[in-house]
C-alpha cells in the first residue's frame, strides 16, 4: 500500500473538525476514529485516512483537493455493490472501503516550467535553497552571485580572519536537513576559513557548483507575459534576467553617515537621502553599462542577507587621534598592533561583541565598549538550550537562564532595556535594534576588567582618548568602530517592488525575496541561528515551484502582512521588522498550506536531533567550561591572579532547565488542541 505523505500527518492520531464535520446535516454524530481505505480507480494504489464515522464524502473530497492541488468537482467516490459500482453523493457518511475516480495517481502533480528558476545570492540561504532544488529533483537552475567564491558577504568581506562562528555548528551548516548528516571534522565554533571551505565542500559534493556563476552581477530584471491564462499557471509569464560580469572579486557598498548619525540612528537604518542617492546612482550605472548577458527564468528567488552595506562614519578629532582607526570588520583593521594598548570600541551588536574577544586575545590592556544602550549578550550554554529546544522557549525562561552568568558581573539581564516585561513577569518581550552576541568571553572580560561597557554618545576624539558627551573620558591607543550594516537597498530596484506581501515582490508568487531580520523582538525564541529558518525557506519556495496553485492560498487578501519601502529611514520594502517577518514565517507554516505545515511540524525535532548529535549536553557543558579556564588562564597570564571563577553552568542545571521547557511546551500543546 503506498501513502501520500501529505495525508499521514498530523491526523494519524485525530482528523481536524474541519474534514470531518460538516454541520448542519442533521443527526446525532459519532467522534469515534475509524480508518478508510481508499482505492484509485484502474490503479494499485491505495491510501489510508483517518476519520470519524459520521464523516462525510464531501469532507474527504475537500481534504483530497486541498492535498492534491485539484478542483474538487473532478474527484468522485463510488463504492462497488455486488457487480456494479454505486455513485456516493457528498452528503453520503464516506464507507470504510471506497474507490475514487478522477485523478491518475495519489502522487501530486508538480507543475512544469519553459525556463529555468533564477537563484540570486550565493551565501547560507540562497546555497540552501540551491541545495533544497537538487534534493527535489530540480536541476534547471542557476545561482547566480557577484562575488568570487561561494558563502556571502557575511563571511566573504564582512568577516575577519580571527571571526569564528557565534551559535553552534549543529544549526549553523549548508546540508542542515532531516535526511542529511551533520558535518563530522568541523569544530563546534568553526572559524571563518572553516565554514568558506565546508561551504564550497558541501556545494561541490552536491553538485551546485555545476549551477553556480560567481562574478555576475544581475543588474535587471524585465516581466514578460507569454499568455492570457490564470496567475497559478506556470507558464503564464517569464523574467529576462540581465547580468555583468564583475572582473574582480565584488565589492559590496559602504554607507557613510555624517558624524553622529549612526548611534542616532542605532546601525540598523540609513538616511532618507541615501536610499534616494542608491535609487539615482544604480540607475545612473546601468545607464553608463552594457548589458552583456540576457536569460529568461520562470522564477526568481532572492536572498539578499542582512550584512551588506556597513555603515561608516567619521567623528570630530579623528585628524588628531594619533592611534590606528579603523571598522573591525572586513580586515580593515589590524588587530596585531593592540598588544599592551587600551582600545574603545563603538558598538555593541553581534560584531562588536566579538571584536572585543579579538582584540584582547591580540593581547589589548582593557577594551571599552561605548553604546548607547547596552543591548543583551547570550551565554553559550543559554544559546544551546534556545537552539536545541523541540518547543520554543518562553523569553522569561531564558532571562532567568542568563542569571547565573549576569551575576558574574554584577548585573541582572531583566533590568536591560529590551526587556518589556508585565509585573508579574508572566508576559515578556525581549526588543532591541541589535542581534545577539552570543558567547562566554563578553561576561569574563567584563568579571576580569579586561572589558568596560558605557553608555553614551562619542563626542570627539582626541590624541590618545575619546570623550564622550557626558564629558567622561575614556584613554585609547585605537578606535574600532562596528557600526552595523543596512539592508542592499538595489534589490527594491531590481524587482520594481511596490510593495511586499510576505516575501513575495509585488504579490507575484514568482518572485520570492527572504533576507534576515534586523535585530529582536519575540516572546519566544526557537532559534538564533540561520540553517533552521534556511531550511524552512528552501522547503518553502520548492515546494512553491513544484505547486504554484498553493501561492493562491497564502496570496488571499489579508493573509500576509504587506511593506512597503519606507523612504523616510531607508528601510527596503524586503526588510520586514522581526516580529512581523516571525508572523511570516508562522503563516507559511500553519496550515494554510497543509503541506506546508506538515512539513514544518517536524522542524522542532530537526533541531534537537542535530543539536544532539553534533553536541551532547555533557560534551558541550565540558566544552565550555574548558574554553573559560583557557581565558581565565589567559587573564592570569596578563598579570591577574585572582581566583578563576567556575563556569557557571552546571549539567544538572542545563538538564533541569530543557526538561522544564519540554513539560511546558507538552502541556501548552495539550492545551491548544483541547482548545481547538
Amino acid at each position: 500500500m503506498s501513502s501520500l505523505r501529505s495525508l499521514e500527518t498530523p491526523w494519524q492520531n485525530e482528523a481536524p473538525e474541519r474534514y470531518t464535520d460538516r454541520g448542519g446535516i442533521g443527526g446525532t454524530k459519532s467522534h469515534t476514529l475509524r480508518v478508510c481505505q481508499i482505492k484509485l480507480f484502474g490503479t494499485e494504489e491505495t491510501i489510508s485516512v483517518p476519520v470519524e464515522v459520521t464523516t462525510k464524502v464531501l469532507s474527504i473530497k475537500e481534504l483530497l483537493a486541498s492535498k492534491l492541488g485539484v478542483d474538487l468537482e473532478v474527484l468522485s467516490f463510488v463504492k462497488k455493490v455486488s457487480c456494479t459500482f454505486r455513485h456516493l453523493h457528498d452528503s453520503d457518511e464516506i464507507p470504510s472501503s471506497v474507490t475514487l475516480k478522477g485523478i491518475k495517481s495519489f502522487a501530486r502533480e508538480k507543475a512544469s516550467y519553459a525556463h529555468p528558476h533564477c537563484i540570486i545570492g550565493a551565501g547560507h540561504h540562497g546555497l540552501r535553497q540551491a541545495l533544497g532544488f537538487i534534493k527535489d529533483g530540480i536541476k534547471d537552475f542557476v545561482v547566480f552571485d557577484r562575488l568570487d567564491k561561494v558563502g556571502g558577504a557575511a563571511w566573504i568581506l564582512n568577516a575577519n580572519p580571527s571571526s569564528k562562528l557565534q551559535t553552534e555548528l549543529g544549526v549553523y551548516h549548508l546540508q542542515y536537513d532531516p535526511d542529511f548528516i551533520v558535518p563530522r571534522a568541523m569544530k563546534t565554533w568553526p572559524s571563518r576559513q572553516d565554514l568558506l571551505a565546508h561551504f564550497d565542500e558541501v556545494c561541490t559534493d552536491f553538485g551546485i557548483m555545476a549551477h553556480v556563476q560567481l562574478q555576475t552581477e544581475v543588474v535587471k530584471m524585465l516581466k514578460v507575459f507569454d499568455k492570457d491564462t490564470s496567475s497559478a499557471d506556470p507558464n503564464q509569464c517569464h523574467f529576462v534576467v540581465s547580468t555583468l560580469p564583475c572582473a574582480e572579486e565584488g565589492n559590496l557598498e559602504s554607507i557613510s553617515l555624517a558624524d553622529g548619525q549612526a548611534q542616532e540612528l542605532g546601525g540598523d537604518n540609513c538616511s532618507n537621502q541615501l536610499l534616494v542617492d542608491a535609487e539615482l546612482d544604480y540607475a545612473e550605472q546601468l545607464a553608463q553599462k552594457v548589458i552583456s548577458t540576457d536569460t529568461s527564468f520562470s522564477t526568481v528567488a532572492c536572498y539578499p542577507g542582512g550584512l551588506v552595506a556597513n555603515i561608516r562614519m567619521e567623528y570630530k578629532g579623528e585628524d588628531v587621534f594619533l592611534g590606528q582607526i579603523g571598522y573591525g570588520m572586513f580586515n580593515e583593521f589590524d588587530y596585531t598592533q593592540v598588544r599592551d594598548s587600551p582600545v574603545v570600541i563603538v558598538g555593541m551588536g553581534a560584531f562588536a561583541v566579538e571584536n572585543i574577544r579579538t582584540c584582547l586575545e591580540h593581547g589589548a590592556s582593557k577594551v571599552s565598549i561605548v553604546c548607547r544602550r547596552k543591548n543583551i549578550a547570550i551565554p553559550r550554554a543559554v544559546d544551546w538550550f534556545i537552539n536545541q529546544s523541540l518547543y520554543p522557549p518562553r523569553a522569561a525562561m531564558l532571562l532567568d537562564a542568563m542569571v547565573p552568568m549576569y551575576s558574574l558581573i554584577a548585573e541582572d539581564p531583566w533590568s536591560y532595556y529590551a526587556v518589556q516585561a508585565s509585573q508579574d513577569r508572566r508576559v515578556v518581550t525581549i526588543k532591541q535594534k541589535s542581534r545577539f552576541g552570543i558567547g562566554d568571553f563578553f561576561f569574563l572580560a567584563s568579571h576580569y576588567g579586561k572589558c568596560e561597557t558605557l553608555v553614551g554618545n562619542v563626542k570627539r576624539l582626541q590624541a590618545t582618548s575619546v570623550i564622550l558627551e557626558s564629558s567622561t573620558l575614556i584613554p585609547a591607543d585605537h578606535f574600532v568602530k562596528v557600526l552595523g550594516f543596512t539592508a542592499d537597498q538595489k534589490i527594491d530596484i531590481l524587482f520594481g517592488t511596490k510593495e511586499m506581501v510576505g516575501f513575495f515582490a509585488n504579490g507575484d508568487w514568482r518572485t520570492w525575496i527572504a533576507a534576515e531580520f534586523p535585530g529582536i523582538d519575540a516572546g519566544r525564541f526557537g532559534g538564533t541561528s540561520l540553517s533552521p529558518a534556511g531550511l524552512q525557506l528552501s522547503d518553502t519556495w520548492t515546494w512553491l515551484v513544484n505547486y504554484p496553485r498553493d501561492a493562491g492560498l497564502l496570496l488571499v487578501p489579508g493573509l500576509l502582512p504587506k511593506q512597503k519601502a519606507d523612504k523616510e529611514s531607508g528601510r527596503p520594502s524586503y526588510v520586514w521588522p522581526p516580529r512581523t517577518g516571525g508572523s511570516i514565517y508562522m503563516i507559511l507554516s500553519g496550515g494554510v498550506v497543509p503541506g506546508l505545515a506538515e512539513i514544518a511540524a517536524q522542524y522542532g525535532v530537526v533541531n534537537r536531533q542535530k543539536m544532539l548529535e553534533c553536541h551532547p549536553l555533557d560534551k558541550y557543558i565540558q566544552e565550555c567550561a574548558e574554553e573559560w579556564n583557557m581565558y581565565c588562564q589567559m587573564f592570569k597570564q596578563a598579570g591577574d591572579d585572582r581566583p578563576s571563577p567556575p563556569y557557571p553552568y552546571t549539567l544538572e542545571f542545563m538538564q533541569e532547565l530543557v526538561d522544564r521547557n519540554d513539560c511546558e511546551g507538552e502541556a501548552e500543546m495539550q492545551r491548544s488542541m483541547t482548545r481547538t
